[in-house]
């Protein structure tokens, strides 16, 4: 190891010194060239140099590229003839799949479209069953509350009857009764009682009036001779008063035959 790190000492410093020698032949062949008038001449000769160099190297890189590329078509086309008839059968199929599939949507469009039209009919029918449904209702509800008018109507008719035929059934028993307490209760003795005295009450009202048409004349002579009277008494009152008005306070005045001091 001690011999191995001696000698790379070495070697590096020999490299050292060779690129320095470098430098200074590279720096002289500068000064040379400047001086003859043709500057970078060795740079471009090197550049040429090396650019040959890459271009061989290049061409015989892209010849054996070329060939292999050649081999690579070859063996590409022989896997895709390979790949080809192998899947044939299955392009064969999937063309068969792909004819179905668009079958397939073809019928799915139709369904969506029948389904659609399937959908307003149905809303339509359904508008118009619920307007005929509840005009049918309306009209069934109106027939079914004139049938209970008619019907509370009959059965009040019937109650009716019931109670006039239970009256009248009760007026018989009590008319025909041989009992003259009971015979007393029956609504014909009681209409013949309240006859009979609302006779009695107009025999006495014509009395009545046959008294007031005779003494109707005298009345209304007596009536017009207490009116006059009455306008009478107040001229005799308002002269009476004009009288005072005029008389002098603390005088005193005569009248019906009395003295009357004047305040």
């Amino acid at each position: 190891i001690a011999e191995f790190k001696a000698e790379f000492g070495l070697l590096q410093r020999t490299e050292e010194l060779l690129k320095q020698r470098q430098e200074n032949i590279q720096h002289q062949l500068q000064s040379i060239e400047e001086k003859k008038g043709i500057s970078g001449y060795s740079y471009t000769q090197e550049e040429l140099e090396r650019v040959s160099a890459l271009k061989s190297e290049v061409d015989e890189i892209k010849g054996r590229t070329l060939d292999d590329m050649s081999e690579m078509v070859k063996k590409l086309n022989s896997l895709v003839s390979e790949k080809k008839s192998a899947l044939a059968p299955v392009i064969k199929e999937l063309r068969q799949l792909r004819q179905k599939y668009r079958d397939h949507l073809l019928f799915i469009e139709n369904a969506m479209e029948t389904e659609a039209f399937y959908q307003v009919c149905k809303e339509e029918l359904k508008k118009k069953r619920k307007v005929t449904n509840e005009e049918e209702v309306r009209g069934l509800r109106e027939e079914c509350l004139q049938e209970e008018s008619k019907y509370h109507h009959t059965n009040c008719m019937i109650k009716n009857l019931e109670v006039q035929l239970r009256r009248a059934t009760d007026e018989m028993k009590a008319y025909v009764s041989s009992d003259q307490q009971e015979k007393r209760k029956a609504i014909r003795e009681q209409y013949a009682k309240h006859i009979a005295e609302q006779e009695n009450l107009g025999k006495k009202l014509q009395e009545k009036q046959k008294t007031v048409r005779e003494s109707h004349g005298p009345n209304m002579k007596q009536a017009k001779m207490w009116r006059d009277f009455e306008q009478l008494m107040e001229c005799k009152k308002q002269c009476f008063l004009k009288q005072q008005s005029q008389t002098s306070i603390g005088q005193v005045i005569q009248e019906g035959g009395e003295d009357r001091l004047i305040l």
